[in-house]
């Protein structure tokens, strides 16, 4: 009878049940990250700070440097600044870093669910839109979207423009494409891949140039402009446009052939991530034949272009946000019959490497 009711409510509210289990998890993670760490509870809202998260705190603190990138001394500028200005914004000017993050968190995770459960692919069955949520919850290092990092930003960002342009909301995609570079570094790419997805393949019946040169494919300018207006910034601000591609040399990334990171296996650590890697893109030549020609498109294109840095690092947080192949990935595990033991078992790696980040500081915390 209970269970009954709970699967009624479910499908009656299934929006609202879907933000309260994304709340819910991240209070998983806070309790877990306490457990877990040095000081426990009294390292309060905190445990979500680790890693890269002491960039975003310091330009929260310190705003970017004023002087040019050195040569292999490390600095902010890589991390771009649309999370710590937001993260100024909710501070309200009395907040800290960790508790600004924590509020920031909850807002995204709602604009997230909103954003997801506005996609044309839910419209018509309500009822996938929770059966997703629990696989994207499960799937490995998603636990990347409730700590103090950009995925969550980024990737609501990314849906919101769908939203924007399966609704044909010109203005809000336009700032959607703008906010989108500021968030990470391969935001330019991503919205050139979505303008071939969404724009240049769309309509087969029209011609290239007329696809190009569409009142839709103007609006994606507002990528480029972005990425100009930030360089702008810098150059004013410090004397460098180019100061976040001069910075991540100093991280050993600099653009060439995308083969290198794989040869790179200088310890253990550098031969998980290759491992991880080549799983991951062996995945995606599985389950891209599912996808569209488009979908294709944006999936390895955005799966191979972190690899011309010439790092493995971090590659992982740059492929959890390619959201497409999620959807097919989705679909298996809730078409198996041993859907539950496959979601338990998923959730429990990303419990294990959610601990592995918040007690350790190394290669593969990042």
């Amino acid at each position: 009878m209970v269970r009954l009711f709970v699967n009624k409510l479910t499908l009656k509210y299934p929006f609202v049940n879907g933000v309260g289990l994304l709340f819910a998890v991240k209070l998983l993670y806070l309790f877990l990250g306490w457990a877990l760490s040095n000081d426990h509870f009294a390292e309060g809202l905190a445990v979500f700070t680790r890693n890269d998260s002491f960039w975003y705190l310091k330009i929260f603190q310190e705003g970017y440097p004023s002087v040019p990138p050195k040569l292999w001394v490390c600095d902010a500028f890589p991390f771009f600044p649309l999370y710590p200005v937001l993260l100024k914004i909710t501070s309200l000017g009395i907040f800290n870093f960790d508790v600004s993050a924590f509020l920031l968190g909850f807002i995204l995770l709602f604009l997230f669910a909103k954003g997801i459960s506005k996609l044309e692919y839910f419209q018509n069955d309500q009822s996938k839109f929770i059966s997703y949520l629990i696989v994207w919850l499960a799937l490995p290092f998603h636990y990347f979207f409730f700590v103090n990092y950009t995925e969550l930003l980024f990737l609501t960002i990314v849906i919101w423009i769908m939203v924007s342009i399966e609704q044909n909301k010109s203005i809000q995609l336009s700032t959607l494409l703008y906010l989108l570079v500021l968030s990470r570094p391969t935001g330019l790419v991503t919205a050139f891949l979505i303008w071939i997805w969404k724009v240049l393949l769309k309509n087969e019946k029209r011609n290239l140039v007329k696809s190009v040169f569409s009142k839709k494919s103007l609006l994606f300018l507002t990528a480029p402009f972005s990425l100009l207006s930030y360089m702008f910034y810098l150059h004013f601000h410090c004397g460098d446009a180019f100061a976040f591609n001069h910075s991540v040399i100093t991280w050993g990334r600099t653009w060439g052939n995308p083969l290198r990171g794989f040869l790179d296996l200088r310890d253990w650590n550098y031969y998980v991530l290759t491992g991880m890697t080549i799983v991951l893109l062996l995945f995606t030549a599985v389950y891209t034949r599912k996808l569209t020609l488009g979908q294709r498109i944006f999936q390895w294109g955005m799966a191979i272009f972190p690899l011309f840095s010439g790092l493995l690092v971090s590659y992982y947080r740059y492929f959890m946000v390619i959201y497409p192949i999620q959807f097919v990935w989705a679909n298996e595990i809730n078409g198996s019959k041993y859907k539950k033991w496959v979601i338990a078992l998923l959730f429990a790696i990303n419990l294990i490497t959610f601990g592995y980040w918040v007690m350790n500081h190394g290669i593969l915390s990042y």
